[in-house]
């Protein structure tokens, strides 16, 4: 869920760091204290942690953190006085990028369509599956998320994901028990309607990660909000088997998301990208750069 490492504090831009595939918020201790440690960061920012089951979906991560951050912003500031509110930053470490893009994203039919061959509402299930599903599937982007950083993540996939590393690692996550069987029961009683990748089995969030997928590829092609500004942190420390320029898990082209607005490539590897020196520098820039935006430039300064 969501937390919080201090209460909320009016007039603080809230920075959510969103962690990637089997890990944790531990993964942002060295980065979040490196930034705490600044006058400057502490006065402009507050940082809170989304933690998530790694397991599972990353649409199904992206739904909760969807409804906890609604929940946090309509708790904290439920007349809309904090305007620093409505200048959230979301950071992201590899599929916690992809939770991330789905906050910033208008999803059309697009998800839907490419597991799918039959409109959602067609769907033969009970009419509280049919909301699970518009709620999963369907959404508008979140209008107070105004920049997103992506640190490593695979927008386009991971081929590690289709090699042995790959299906050991999606043997050893399991879904839950509930949602197995829930889509089971779908898949029995709408047979021919869901694509190879959804009725071989039930998909585990390594499977989501392969290049070939259909719901990951539809992902990457989704519009972002025209208000929100990307950037991207990709590592080029350790290419792939092939010499695939990569920091030894997402190739570097994976990394890259159209429309950013800066992209900084750092000589270290996949797990030591959030932690390495060059992304705190990175963040620290572009969190400069979100607060002049913010409070224009007579004011914000320059962070030190």
């Amino acid at each position: 869920g969501l937390r919080m490492i201090e209460p909320y504090q009016e007039g603080k831009i809230p920075i959510v760091f969103v962690h990637g595939l089997l890990s944790d918020r531990a993964t942002w201790v060295d980065l979040a204290n490196d930034l705490r440690s600044s006058p400057w960061f502490n006065r402009h920012f507050q940082v809170w942690f989304f933690q998530y089951e790694t397991g599972q979906p990353y649409i199904t991560s992206a739904l909760q953190m969807r409804q906890a951050l609604k929940e946090a912003v309509a708790f904290c500031d439920s007349d809309g006085s904090d305007p620093a509110m409505q200048q959230m930053v979301l950071v992201g470490h590899s599929m916690g990028g992809l939770v991330s893009k789905l906050q910033i994203t208008t999803s059309g039919t697009d998800l839907w369509d490419s597991i799918a061959i039959i409109p959602a509402d067609q769907i033969r299930t009970s009419e509280q599956k049919h909301q699970q599903i518009r709620e999963l599937f369907f959404f508008e982007p979140l209008p107070f998320v105004k920049r997103v950083v992506f640190i490593g993540s695979p927008h386009q996939g991971s081929s590690l994901a289709t090699s042995w590393i790959g299906k050991l690692g999606s043997a050893l996550v399991h879904p839950s028990r509930e949602r197995a069987k829930s889509t089971k029961t779908i898949l029995a009683d709408n047979p021919g309607v869901f694509v190879k990748d959804i009725t071989r089995h039930v998909p585990t969030s390594v499977d989501l990660l392969r290049p070939d997928n259909p719901l990951l590829m539809a992902t990457y092609t989704l519009p972002v909000h025209p208000e929100v500004s990307l950037h991207t942190i990709i590592g080029t420390g350790r290419p792939l088997r092939d010499g695939t320029p990569a920091d030894g898990v997402v190739p570097v082209e994976s990394a890259k998301h159209p429309g950013t607005t800066s992209e900084r490539l750092i000589d270290t590897t996949h797990t030591k990208l959030p932690d390495h020196h060059e992304t705190t520098d990175e963040i620290v820039r572009i969190l400069g750069e979100h607060v002049r935006v913010f409070e224009q430039p007579s004011v914000a300064g320059r962070p030190r």
